[in-house]
C-alpha cells in the first residue's frame, strides 16, 4: 500500500498544480525522481483522420474510423488506434494519468448488430505465461488496461470506466480471451478529467486499478482488482511495450458511411518502477 499512497499522493500533488509531466518516473525509495520516459507516438488500423499532438499541458489525441461505406459485408468491426508508448518500459509497474474524453460520434449501420466503440485508455504488456515460441509471437501476454469506454448503444453524457486482463490468442494478439473481466470500476462525464490508475500487484497475483476523485479534503479513492490465477508462470512480456491510446471499434457497413470519432488527452502521466 505505500507504493499505491505514493502514487496518489504525487498524482493529486499534480493535478492540483500549475506543473505539467508528460511521462515522469515515480521512484518509491526516494520519493520523486526527475527522470523522464519520452513518448513514442503512434497509429494504426488505416483510419481516415488521425491527429496526435504533443501540446504545452497534454497528449492530446484525435481519431477517426470508418466502417463503410463500401465495405465487403455488414457484419465485424474496423479498427484503428493512436497513442503513445513508453520508450523504456522494462520494469514498469504501473501507470496513472489524468484522462479526459471531449467528444465522440457514431455513424449508424443499421444492417450491422455488431456494436460500435471509443476507448480512451492507459494500457499495458505485463508478462508472459511462457506460451510464447520466442521475439515476436505474443501468444501467452498479459494485457490489462483501465480508461473510459463509451459505445454506440447508449444515450446520455456518461461514459464508463472500464479494467480488464486479456490474455493474446495468437502470435499478432489478434485474437485472445478476457481473464477477468472487463470491470466497470466508475463512470464519468464527458469533458471531466478522470484520475486513473493500474498497477500490476505480482506478488498477490492481481492488478490494483485506482481512481482518484475529488480535491482538497474531499478526496476519495476507489480501488478495483483484477485478479489472475496464481499458478500462471510470469515471464517477461514478449514485445514489451506500455503507454496510453484511443481505440476506436467501427460496425463495417456496406452502405452506409459508418464512422466512430474520438478526441481525448492524458495530463499528469506518472510511471511506477
Amino acid at each position: 500500500m505505500v507504493r499505491l499512497f505514493w502514487c496518489v499522493a504525487l498524482l493529486l500533488g499534480l493535478v492540483g498544480g500549475g506543473g505539467v509531466v508528460v511521462a515522469q518516473e515515480v521512484d518509491l525509495l526516494n520519493q520523486y525522481s526527475a527522470s523522464r520516459d519520452i513518448a513514442t507516438f503512434y497509429s494504426s488500423g488505416g483510419p481516415d483522420a488521425v491527429s496526435v499532438a504533443l501540446a504545452s499541458k497534454a497528449i492530446r489525441l484525435d481519431l477517426k474510423v470508418p466502417g463503410g461505406s463500401p465495405m465487403v459485408s455488414d457484419s465485424g468491426r474496423r479498427q484503428g488506434s493512436a497513442g503513445f508508448y513508453l520508450t523504456n518500459p522494462n520494469g514498469v509497474t504501473g501507470l496513472f494519468a489524468s484522462m479526459k474524453v471531449s467528444s465522440y460520434g457514431f455513424g449508424k449501420c443499421a444492417a450491422n448488430p455488431a456494436v460500435s466503440s471509443m476507448n480512451l485508455r492507459l494500457f499495458g504488456y505485463w508478462f508472459n505465461d511462457g506460451s510464447s515460441s520466442g521475439a515476436g509471437d505474443l501468444t501467452g501476454n498479459y494485457y490489462a488496461t483501465v480508461g473510459l469506454n463509451r459505445t454506440a448503444d447508449v444515450s446520455g453524457q456518461e461514459l464508463n470506466i472500464i479494467a480488464f486482463i486479456w490474455r493474446c490468442g495468437n502470435r499478432w494478439c489478434s485474437s485472445g480471451e478476457f481473464v477477468t473481466g472487463p470491470v466497470v470500476a466508475g463512470v464519468v462525464k464527458k469533458n471531466k478529467l478522470a484520475n486513473l490508475g493500474i498497477e500490476w500487484d505480482q506478488f498477490n497475483h492481481r492488478f490494483r486499478v485506482v481512481m482518484v476523485t475529488g480535491s482538497g479534503k474531499k478526496v476519495t479513492v476507489q480501488e478495483s482488482f483484477l485478479d489472475y490465477p496464481s499458478a500462471i508462470p510470469t515471464n517477461p512480456p514478449i514485445s514489451d511495450s506500455k503507454g496510453g491510446e484511443i481505440a476506436n471499434s467501427a460496425a463495417r457497413c456496406q452502405n452506409e458511411a459508418s464512422v466512430v470519432s474520438g478526441k481525448g488527452e492524458f495530463s499528469k502521466i506518472l510511471v511506477l518502477r
